[in-house]
C-alpha cells in the first residue's frame, strides 16, 4: 500500500510540473528533464532496496526515530549547559560571553537568538 501511495504521489507531482512546462524555458524544461530521470532511478532504486530488504529499512526508520527523540531530550540540557536559560543567558556562562561578543545587539536571526529563543520556551 505504501509503495501504491509513493509512486501515486510522484506521477501526481510529474503531471503538475508536465502541466506547467510549456511556459518554461529551454534551459529549465532540460534541467527538468535531467532531473526527472536521476530521480526515477534513484526512487526505483531506492523501493527495490526496499522490497529485497525490508527488515534494514524498517530497523533504519526506527533507529532514526529513536535517534530524534533522543536530540529532543537532550537539548534542553545542552542549552542549560551553555547558559541558555529561561529569562536569558545566565551571568558567567558561554552564552554570556557570546552576547557580550555583540556589545548588546543580537542580531535577528542569528544563531544566538535562535538558541535564545529554545533556551527560553523548551
Amino acid at each position: 500500500w505504501s509503495e501504491w501511495l509513493a509512486e501515486k504521489t510522484l506521477h501526481t507531482l510529474e503531471e503538475v510540473l508536465k502541466d506547467g512546462r510549456p511556459t518554461w524555458g529551454e534551459w529549465l524544461a532540460q534541467a527538468y528533464d535531467d532531473s526527472l530521470k536521476v530521480v526515477e532511478d534513484v526512487f526505483c532504486g531506492l523501493v527495490e532496496y526496499a522490497r529485497v530488504h525490508p527488515l534494514e529499512v524498517a530497523a533504519s526508520v526506527l533507529v532514526t526515530l529513536l535517534a530524534f527523540g533522543v536530540l529532543v531530550r537532550l537539548v534542553p540540557v545542552v542549552l542549560e549547559l551553555l547558559g541558555f536559560g529561561v529569562e536569558g543567558p545566565v551571568e558567567g556562562n558561554f552564552a554570556a560571553w557570546w552576547e557580550s561578543m555583540y556589545n548588546g545587539f543580537v542580531p535577528k536571526g542569528s544563531l544566538f537568538s535562535y538558541l535564545q529563543r529554545l533556551g527560553m520556551v523548551w
